[in-house]
């Protein structure tokens, strides 16, 4: 498969992405886009980058990712199938509504990203760490 290809399944993967949330929209799962944004973290701004992307091919590219695709299915029961192939039905199970959401609940995104900065993180002290070992080795064996 050419890089055109798989950039031609991304863009239908992402189709589907934005008409499965314009479903929950319009089946009131969700009131607008502000609410999945604040159910789920994800960035309004990533959603309307996708849907320009979606409508003007000029546009800069903006797919969906996996975390966002686990986050519909998790948050909304909207189902794999749909997503990756185009079955229906969109939805599989009942899904969480905004009231089932606590104000204090850390969105899930959000979560899987502070795990990854978390993981970032450490891999940069142990670096600090090295370096100064070196930095302190060169300085004892010139010094």
């Amino acid at each position: 498969m050419n890089k055109n290809e798989r950039d031609k399944i991304k863009k239908e993967i992402t189709e589907r992405f934005l008409v499965s949330l314009d479903y929950l929209v319009d089946s009131n799962k969700i009131d607008h886009i502000k609410d999945f944004e604040r159910m789920t973290g994800i960035r309004g701004q990533r959603i309307t980058g996708m849907r320009n992307f979606i409508k003007d091919e000029k546009a800069t590219p903006y797919y969906v990712n996996v975390d966002h695709i686990a986050i519909l299915n998790s948050f909304f029961g909207v189902s794999f199938d749909y997503i990756f192939k185009g079955i229906k039905p969109i939805v599989l199970k009942e899904s969480k509504t905004i009231e089932e959401v606590s104000d204090t609940e850390k969105p899930l995104y959000q979560n899987q990203k502070i795990v990854q900065l978390e993981e970032v993180l450490g891999i940069l002290e142990r670096k600090v760490q090295l370096l100064t070992e070196r930095f302190q080795f060169h300085l004892e064996k010139n010094g």
